[in-house]
């Protein structure tokens, strides 16, 4: 039965253990052995995991880096956003108060026209 896919850290992580259990269990080096895989090949494919493994963690850093510096950006693009929303109804509202102070004002005029400007 297939099973989900292994991430890299989980693969590595399988191989360190792997490499770890040849090192210290006799039955298991003397399997490795029988197969062909004496401990000269052991301490290459130790040597090649501990290379494995320094690329994945600076892959990781860089990764972890680029995610900090899009969220700090993001956020200021959302902050800049609310400013120019803010800023954009700020000068809408004025417009509309100014309109419309303008507006009673001409009915205020009209009315005293009208009224004999009575007071």
């Amino acid at each position: 039965m297939k099973g989900k896919p292994l991430t890299q850290a989980e693969r590595l992580d399988l191989y360190q253990i792997s490499l770890k259990n040849v090192q210290e269990q006799d039955v298991i080096a003397g399997t490795m052995n029988e197969h062909g895989y004496e401990k000269k090949q052991i301490l290459e494919g130790k040597a090649l995991l501990s290379g494995a493994l320094d690329s994945y963690d600076q892959s990781k850093t860089e990764k972890d880096e680029a995610n900090a510096s899009y969220q700090h950006f993001s956020d200021l693009k959302d902050r800049l956003s609310i400013t120019s929303i803010t800023r954009k109804l700020k000068w809408s509202l004025k417009m509309t108060c100014r309109s419309g102070f303008n507006w009673i004002l001409q009915v205020s005029f009209q009315e005293a026209i009208q009224n004999g400007w009575k007071r």
